[in-house]
């Protein structure tokens, strides 16, 4: 089962790699990006609210 901080960890990964793409990169490329760190947060913001739910804030 997926932790919170699983979650949070993809989250900050995509975000990272989001922000840190070479200028150079085509728009496609970084709305695609933007896109992937959007879901990311949004899982992680699923997982934590799961976990809150369950009472396993850990």
């Amino acid at each position: 089962m997926e932790t919170v901080a699983d979650h949070v960890s993809a989250a900050r990964l995509f975000v990272s790699e989001a922000l840190t793409l070479d200028p150079r990169v085509s728009s496609e490329k970084l709305l695609a990006a933007q896109a992937e760190a959007t879901l990311a947060v949004a899982t992680a913001l699923d997982g934590i609210a799961a976990a809150i739910r369950e009472g396993k804030g850990h």
